[in-house]
């Protein structure tokens, strides 16, 4: 049975094409992840749909200077990854880790790791905020409007973006199992998102009734 054609919706062009005006690249990256998606074919799709997601939704600050690259962050993953193997060099190269759990007094291994230990807490309390702060950041540029929201209002914009790019990135690394379903709710919820960052539809309706207001006054006052 021959597959259906490619078809993007009105909503998926909109978005394309709101992408493409800022980096075709960004664009090819939500193409790819659709395309993917609809391939019944490939058994990694979920994952390799939202990786593709995930990387769109990290490449998007980059639009603005102000605003780090997201490769320029630090990611949890690879925090978690470096503490664990400095606690693995602790583990066995320690005198005081034994069969009974951990005894005697604190060597240079188990130092060593006790301080990347502190390290990275204090890297989490510090990070967080910073993240939370400059995803903000890129809401404010990204709004045409550049007016500041209210501060709950952010945080919950905050929060959703945050909830989305986690999901992607969970999926991507086949932490969770998901289904067609629940992709195609975080799908919708950040087309949405974006939409209405990039091309408000409310700018629109303002452009088209400011072309009937002008249309309408030049044929009130003929010369």
């Amino acid at each position: 049975m021959d597959k259906a054609p490619f078809e993007l919706n009105g909503r998926q062009r909109a978005l394309v094409e709101a992408l493409s005006q800022k980096d075709t690249r960004l664009a090819e990256m939500y193409l790819s992840a659709l395309v993917v998606l609809r391939d019944g074919d490939n058994p990694d799709r979920f994952a390799q749909a939202c990786y593709s997601l995930r990387e769109l939704m990290e490449k998007i600050p980059r639009w603005y200077a102000a605003v780090p690259a997201a490769e320029q962050v630090p990611r949890m993953g690879d925090k978690v990854g470096d503490l664990a193997k400095q606690w693995r060099r602790a583990r066995t190269g320690s005198n005081t880790f034994t069969a009974g759990g951990w005894r005697g007094t604190i060597d240079p291994p188990l130092e060593d790791a006790l301080r990347a230990i502190d390290e990275f807490f204090a890297w989490l309390e510090k990070d967080r905020p910073m993240r939370k702060e400059r995803t903000a950041g890129m809401f404010r540029k990204l709004d045409p409007m550049r007016l500041p929201l209210p501060s709950k209002i952010e945080q919950l914009r905050v929060e959703e973006w945050s909830s989305c790019r986690e999901y992607f990135e969970d999926v991507a690394h086949h932490n969770i199992m998901t289904a067609p379903e629940d992709i195609g709710k975080w799908l919708y919820f950040l087309e949405g998102f974006l939409l209405d960052l990039i091309r408000p539809r409310t700018f629109e309706k303002h452009e088209e009734i400011d072309t009937i207001i002008q249309h309408g006054e030049g044929n009130a006052n003929p010369r």
